[in-house]
């Protein structure tokens, strides 16, 4: 079984799938109200035994797109000003350190 095929039914030959793509904005009443009408529609087809109806979008994709971002973002910012901003740091504590021991002897 594949991840996220045990919600889709299993298909045999001759299963025709229709996907519909409406825009992110409209609503779930208007889009069951768009998804009902072509299921009447295809359903008068004489070779069409049923339909099976999936509304709505992935809620999953969202959160993971977010952690992606917010990754990169942060493997960037440690990148380019903190890692530099630390080796900086200990390069000179590390400098002085030095220096005082020399002049210690």
């Amino acid at each position: 079984m594949r991840l996220g095929s045990e919600f889709t039914p299993q298909l045999r030959e001759g299963t025709l799938v229709v996907r519909l793509t409406m825009a992110p904005s409209i609503s779930l009443e208007e889009s069951k109200k768009i998804t009902m009408t072509l299921e009447r529609m295809v359903v008068r087809i004489e070779e069409v035994a049923g339909t099976v109806t999936r509304i709505g979008r992935g809620e999953v994709q969202r959160p993971l797109a977010t952690v992606v971002v917010g990754g990169l973002f942060t493997s960037t910012a440690l990148t380019l000003l903190i890692v530099p901003a630390l080796y900086k740091w200990f390069s000179v504590k590390s400098g002085n350190m030095q220096t005082e021991t020399s002049s210690d002897m």
